[in-house]
């Protein structure tokens, strides 16, 4: 299978051609050092191939018109001044890199709040399997959602095993971003029952510097709502990108009307950002000195 980069986005490592071949044609870009003559990637394969058929004039294009439907296209060639395919798939490929890079700074992200949120837990209810039923003590403060979300974890764990059969590592990485983002809400219900997430987890009332609240060092302001809110848009925008949806118009946040406005890929990114300001230096530090989001933003055709 060939992987098609986005624009900008070639291998370094891809640049095994022949030097006859390399000679006569050079990628977009260029691949970096050249390895040992005979030494071929399948990717350089596939770029040698379009070389021979002289369309190195851009090969991802030629290559991705035979394998996706106009239908498919039409929402990017209706983006477009000039209504073109050519048009159309620049800017496909700009989008693919852009979820690209969009996704992996929510993974980041993701990772960094889970552990941030699991870290609050385990103190603020003195054990590292928090959400077990034996202790009760979680179970009793959450809501039907996050019920359900420890249920998927058990699931996928092993159906006949409990969540005490597994490491507290294991469980936490099996929960879902969904679940997190959920514990952040100001409340939910469990049998119709309304609970006070803000009460309970965010400030737990009579518990003096514990509280997820805690997990957040550099929130600016303590509010939860703003924090959920940003969350909450990620959370949205990884699904987006999950099911290949193009997200170069913006992303509409979850349960916005059809005449609300999508939030602009920047905004997501700044979102992405003030959440990772909001875990700690360390966090946005990570964020830009490895995102590309930001460059492939300033490719936008």
């Amino acid at each position: 299978m060939v992987a098609l980069a986005g624009p900008g986005s070639w291998s370094n490592d891809t640049n095994l051609a022949p030097a006859s071949l390399a000679a006569k044609a050079k990628p977009p870009g260029g691949f970096g050092k050249r390895q040992p003559e005979g030494v071929m990637s399948l990717g350089y394969r596939f770029m040698a191939a379009l070389a021979r058929r002289k369309k190195w004039a851009n090969p991802q294009k030629a290559a991705l018109k035979d394998l996706i439907t106009s239908e498919r296209l039409e929402p990017y060639r209706n983006a477009t001044v000039t209504k073109t395919d050519e048009a159309a798939l620049g800017l496909y490929l700009w989008n693919v890199d852009l979820s690209s890079a969009l996704y992996a700074d929510i993974a980041s992200v993701e990772i960094f709040l889970r552990n941030a949120i699991d870290q609050q837990l385990r103190e603020l209810f003195n054990k590292p399997q928090w959400y077990l039923d034996s202790s009760g003590a979680f179970i009793a403060e959450i809501g039907d959602r996050a019920i359900s979300g420890l249920q998927t974890a058990q699931r996928w764990l092993g159906r006949n095993q409990p969540l005490s059969a597994h490491r507290p590592g294991a469980v936490v990485a099996e929960l879902t971003l969904g679940f997190w983002v959920g514990l952040l809400e100001a409340n939910d219900k469990r049998n119709g029952v309304l609970l006070d997430y803000g009460s309970t987890l965010w400030l737990p009332t009579g518990q003096i510097g514990k509280g997820l609240r805690f997990g957040f060092p550099g929130l600016i302001q303590p509010s939860r709502r703003l924090l959920h809110r940003q969350v909450a848009l990620l959370h949205e925008t990884r699904n987006r990108i999950a099911h290949h949806e193009p997200i170069f118009q913006g992303v509409r946040r979850k349960g916005a009307s059809v005449s609300d406005p999508h939030v602009r890929p920047e905004q997501v990114f700044e979102d992405l950002r003030s959440v990772a300001a909001a875990l700690g230096d360390s966090a946005l530090e990570w964020i830009d000195k490895t995102s590309r989001t930001k460059s492939v933003l300033i490719r936008a055709p």
